[in-house]
């Protein structure tokens, strides 16, 4: 026997609201199939998008200024003159709406795709066959070789001077968690990515100092689809833009079982 659960919503980053759809099948041997299906939309940047705004009301404007020029004004000299500031004005003002308006047709990298979960804090031992030991990301990989590996949630954090994402596995076929007594679960999935960290991601975005990276109570999972580059690597390396996750629709999907006691 097996039940299904789909779920509908959207998710809203940076003002920005993302579609998506998420299917849990739990199935009879007690493991569940989670799929996801996730739709990141095209839109404006901030500046871009009052620019665009902005603009297209300026240019309005403009334009009734100079038919009011060319229907009331009679003066030769300061009809040209009106004429040339509102014409030169229009000018520059279109080209912001131009400009704003292209943004909403380029490409716009997303950080990553995938699901967070919080988890308890004693499945604190880590097992996972992919890229390692140590962090890899889709530019940073090649010197991580695929094995099974192990570590603890601890061990699996980079302390970078300033707080930033870090501790990704890259390439990963499957993840095992367990807590002392050799109970937890498997996540079984195609090449996914995962990292485990005892803070939040609010946590990590807020802090400025690696001191202000506090112990949440509890682990922060991240299993996902895809993530995307962190650059530094090499001038050429930071304008590989193949490797940016493009906005666009997004499905796959993963395996979670449970695990009772090590085999």
């Amino acid at each position: 026997t097996s039940a299904e659960i789909s779920l509908r919503g959207k998710l809203y980053s940076d003002k920005v609201r993302f579609p998506y759809q998420q299917k849990i099948q739990v199935l009879g041997d007690g493991s569940m199939q989670v799929t996801q299906d996730l739709d990141t939309p095209r839109s404006f940047g901030s500046t871009q998008k009052q620019a665009f705004q902005y603009g297209l009301l300026a240019s309005l404007l403009l334009v009734c200024l100079i038919w009011f020029t060319l229907t009331y004004v009679q003066m030769p000299i300061l009809k040209w003159i009106l004429l040339l500031v509102f014409g030169l004005d229009l000018i520059a003002v279109l080209g912001a709406v131009v400009w704003g308006g292209m943004d909403f047709f380029k490409r716009k990298p997303i950080p990553k795709v995938g699901v967070q979960a919080m988890i308890s804090k004693d499945m604190d031992s880590v097992k996972w066959f992919g890229k390692g030991p140590h962090e890899s990301y889709p530019d940073r990989k090649y010197g991580a070789r695929v094995a099974m590996h192990e570590s603890s949630v601890a061990d699996l954090y980079t302390p970078y001077v300033y707080p930033q994402e870090n501790g990704n596995r890259a390439d990963v076929r499957w993840l095992e968690m367990r807590n002392v007594n050799g109970q937890g679960f498997r996540v079984e999935g195609d090449a996914l990515n995962f990292s485990a960290h005892h803070y939040s991601l609010e946590n990590l975005t807020k802090a400025q100092h690696t001191n202000e990276v506090k112990d949440a109570g509890q682990i922060t999972l991240n299993i996902d689809h895809k993530t995307a580059p962190v650059g530094g690597c090499s001038f050429e390396q930071n304008f590989k833009t193949d490797l940016f996750l493009d906005a666009a629709r997004y499905s796959y999907s993963f395996v979670w079982k449970p695990l009772i006691s090590e085999e």
